[in-house]
This record gives C-alpha cells, sequence and structure tokens, in this order.
C-alpha cells in the first residue's frame, strides 16, 4: 500500500508541475490517494458499510508563495479525524480551512478519519513555487510634427 501511495504522489507532482488540464486540478488533488480504509492490521476494508468514508479536497494544487488553498472535508461514518503533515490536530468530521502557505516547496495534508477500529486516510499535495512579479509598464505620450508617439518602459521587480 505504501508503494501505492508513492507512486500516486510522484503522479500528483508531475501533474502539478506540468499540468494535467485547467479544470481538473483540484479534482486532480482531492483524489490523490483514494479512500482507503484500513483496518488494525494494515489491509484494505475495501466493501465494508461500516468503513468510515472520506471526502477531502484543495481548492488549487499549484499555487504561488504567499497564496492561500482551502482545504475541504467531509468524514461520513467516521467517529473522529486527525491532520498531520502542514496541519496537524484533531478536526471536526465536516470542515473548511484556509491556509497561507508562504515558502516553496511540497506541501502533504493528511488527514485520518476513524470508527471504531477502522480507518481512512487522504493525503493532498500542493506544490508552491516563487511569487511572480508583474511588470510596470509606464506609457509617455508626446506629440512630434502631428502624430502620437508612445514610448513605454517595462521593468520586472525583483522578490
Amino acid at each position: 500500500m505504501k508503494q501505492m501511495l508513492n507512486s500516486m504522489l510522484l503522479f500528483w507532482l508531475a501533474c502539478a508541475l506540468i499540468g494535467c488540464g485547467s479544470d481538473s486540478m483540484s479534482g486532480v488533488a482531492s483524489s490523490a490517494a483514494g479512500n482507503i480504509a484500513v483496518n488494525e492490521q494494515g489491509g484494505s476494508s475495501g466493501t465494508d458499510p461500516q468503513a468510515p468514508e472520506l471526502f477531502f479536497s484543495v481548492s488549487r494544487s499549484s499555487i504561488q508563495a504567499g497564496d492561500t488553498v482551502v482545504l475541504t472535508w467531509n468524514a461520513s461514518k467516521a467517529d473522529t479525524c486527525f491532520a498531520s503533515g502542514q496541519w496537524t490536530g484533531d478536526r471536526a468530521k465536516v470542515g473548511e480551512e484556509t491556509v497561507t502557505l508562504i515558502g516553496t516547496g511540497v506541501y502533504n495534508f493528511r488527514l485520518v478519519c476513524t470508527a471504531g477500529q477502522q480507518s481512512v486516510e487522504k493525503v493532498l499535495t500542493v506544490v508552491v513555487t516563487e511569487k511572480m512579479s508583474l511588470p510596470t509598464i509606464q506609457l509617455d505620450p508626446s506629440v512630434q510634427e502631428a502624430e502620437s508617439l508612445f514610448k513605454w518602459l517595462v521593468q520586472a521587480e525583483s522578490a
């Protein structure tokens, strides 16, 4: 199972870096680890009707440093939920949280919800790149021989 999660993580990182379609990014990130119900022995409970179910999504899987993402989750049939990775602590069974990511890198958000001896886990990944600044454009209209001439200067600010 660990190998499967590692393979999925590599896929999602590649997807975040090269793109998987403009509308699919939040859907791609939200299904990064799938719904996996695990019993205490580590086996998958698969179709157990008592197993907790978890919907866990992120608003964007690739952002610039300083931007925010919104994490949304809903754990049905669960008794408790716990977050780890870039966020930690107990979480309600249903919620939404806005997180500001300052530094560049790969951020993992893990949510585990349990019901009795079974649990379901999802991991979402957000890639944060350097903040890009927009260039400043200044127009300087001047008149020469009854014609308008525009000059401009484009400067990119360094971060």
